[in-house]
């Protein structure tokens, strides 16, 4: 019984002189994560609003790098910034209703008009970066419309002007909403995902969700 107290207490020792040599190095690791951190930090809050923060990233590689900040994988930051500018508003809001189309054409997604009757109600960019590298990021902007009709959340890619979230809640339900022809389930998400977002099919069904009631659609990754 003796002998076996002093293995562990031999053992115990040894294991804070390991820990005692090794705190140094973790704690510079650290600290020069953070400080990294907080220049991508300054370098994105530099770009101006519509030049956006250039990716590197595949669409693929952007959703999964989404993913693993969604995981909670350290080493990432996430940046937000109010678009202000009423020209950027409205650059921002001509591509919206471009997607939107195309969502549309592709039967995805039900027949919404964004016309005047729906007021912006906030624009924001998000940027996800990983610390070590500013280039593999994803730029998103976050927009939100609302009319008497309903309320409309869209996430588009920075970069590219993909849709990778489509919220729409209906206020006013009419019986033609239903009958405009949406592509749902497997078919649906197939198309969002291998004819508007270029992945493949395993990537779809891992990455893609597509819902819709009667007082509401979504359609997008499910990351956001």
């Amino acid at each position: 019984m003796q002998r076996i107290k002093v293995l562990f207490t031999g053992i115990g020792a040894m294991l804070l002189l390991v820990i005692i040599a090794i705190s140094p190095v973790l704690l510079s690791k650290w600290n020069d994560s953070r400080i990294l951190a907080q220049v991508i930090v300054e370098k994105i809050n530099e770009k101006d609003i519509l030049s956006m923060h250039t990716s590197k990233l595949s669409t693929e590689e952007k959703i999964k790098l989404l993913y693993d900040y969604n995981s909670e994988i350290q080493n990432y930051v996430c940046i937000k910034q109010l678009i202000k500018s009423k020209e950027d508003y409205n650059k921002i809001r001509e591509n919206i209703v471009q997607e939107i189309k195309e969502l549309q054409n592709l039967q995805i997604i039900p027949i919404v008009d964004l016309d005047e009757t729906y007021e912006n109600n906030t624009f924001n960019t998000v940027t996800y970066a990983k610390a070590t590298d500013p280039e593999s990021c994803v730029v998103l902007i976050q927009a939100t419309f609302i009319s008497e009709e309903g309320y409309l959340e869209i996430w588009i890619d920075g970069n590219d002007n993909k849709i990778y979230k489509y919220h729409f809640i209906n206020y006013v339900f009419k019986k033609e909403d239903m009958k405009s022809g949406v592509a749902l389930s497997k078919k649906g998400i197939v198309a969002y995902g291998v004819d508007y977002l270029g992945l493949s099919k395993e990537e779809v069904f891992e990455h893609c969700t597509i819902e819709r009631d009667i007082d509401h659609t979504y359609a997008g990754i499910i990351y956001l």
